[in-house]
């Protein structure tokens, strides 16, 4: 009867070391993780910030001036705006406003 022994040397694939694919591993659960906490944290903070503060929308109240007898849209933006362009001013007045006004009437300004 023989005995067979195996004298082939053992395949270092079967047994590699597997500490630095683990490793790795760790690593990129570890960062996608972290990535995903501070995209949920900087989630949060901005939409607790838009709660608090109203809009801006909100804020802003139309302001008027009252239309006396004789008054034009350009004496009204001359007397609202001495210093800037008279001719945009009035055409942003007719934009709100209409052409025409009439004494009395509230004459809503930009």
């Amino acid at each position: 009867m023989a005995i067979a022994i195996n004298n082939f040397p053992v395949s270092r694939v079967g047994r590699r070391n597997m500490a630095p694919v683990y490793r790795r591993r760790r690593a990129v659960v570890s960062l996608v993780l972290a990535l995903l906490a501070v995209t949920i944290s900087f989630a949060r903070l901005d939409t607790s910030a838009a709660v608090d503060q109203p809009a801006a929308a909100n804020l802003a109240t139309p302001k008027y001036v009252v239309a006396e007898p004789g008054d034009t849209l350009w004496a009204i933006a001359r007397r609202i705006a001495p210093n800037s362009n008279i001719t945009d001013v009035v055409d942003q007045l007719i934009l709100m406003n209409g052409d025409l006004i009439t004494p009395g009437q509230l004459v809503r300004i930009p």
